[in-house]
């Protein structure tokens, strides 16, 4: 099962991405997390050990949530327990070179993890999350902008129509 369990330290956010980071969860994780820095921590720790596979909109919204994070003064994205598998991930959308790693402090290791609920289901904004995720994606590497000019263009046929019923 897909999950995220997330934990705060003093000022550290600790998210554990248990399984599949994918569209269906990404959006409900970069809020918890945006809404957690905002409020709560300094830090944020995304903890990729137990983490089997990433997809290109969950991806993307790790680096956007990475470049959110560069502009707001004092606050941090690290990632840790990188996995071979993931490593690999991460590598080839160029996502491995604009990462910080760094390992929470040792009392992470004891912190009460609690699960993130997530919304199941298509939920208002997916399209344009997904957007977001994938023009981030595309700026960052020009085989990333070809690899994935269909989905981008199809994604914003689909935030134009959502526009439409509003």
């Amino acid at each position: 099962m897909d999950k995220f369990k997330t934990a705060i330290i003093g000022k550290q956010l600790i998210v554990k991405i248990l399984g599949r980071g994918s569209f269906k969860n990404s959006k409900d994780l970069r809020d918890h997390v945006l809404e957690k820095l905002e409020k709560d921590a300094d830090e944020c720790f995304v903890d990729l050990k137990e983490c089997i596979s990433m997809d290109s909109t969950f991806m993307g919204m790790l680096a956007g949530l990475n470049f959110a994070l560069k502009n707001r003064k004092g606050k941090n994205i690290y990632f840790s327990n990188i996995t071979n598998p993931t490593r690999e991930l991460l590598s080839t959308l160029g996502l491995l070179e604009l990462i910080s790693q760094k390992t929470p402090d040792k009392a992470a290791e004891q912190a009460d993890f609690k699960e993130l609920p997530l919304v199941q289901g298509r939920t208002p904004g997916m399209a344009k999350h997904m957007l977001e995720s994938h023009e981030m994606l595309s700026n960052l590497d020009k085989k990333n902008k070809e690899k994935f000019k269909k989905v981008v263009d199809s994604l914003k046929e689909s935030v134009n129509k959502d526009k439409e019923k509003d």
